[in-house]
């Protein structure tokens, strides 16, 4: 059998895999977090999520507008 050629992520694609693995770990944490201690932090909630959040939206766009014009996200 011929050996299977790995595509290699983008740098795009990596900070989007980064926002997401973010938004988890911050929720788990403030899960854990407001359990044990039975204080929400909502004011920091709101802001990271707002921020990863709105990274991650514009990252996708880009992604999804890349795709559609044919341009290709191999370099960057």
């Amino acid at each position: 059998m011929a050996p299977r050629r790995t595509k290699k992520l983008s740098k795009l694609d990596k900070y989007l895999i980064f926002c997401i693995a973010v938004l988890i770990a911050y929720t788990v944490a403030e899960i854990i977090t407001a359990t044990m201690t039975g204080i929400e932090h909502s004011t920091l909630t709101t802001c990271l999520f707002s921020a990863f959040g709105g990274e991650f939206l514009m990252a996708a766009l880009i992604k999804i507008f890349n795709i559609k014009s044919g341009k290709d996200n191999e370099n960057g």
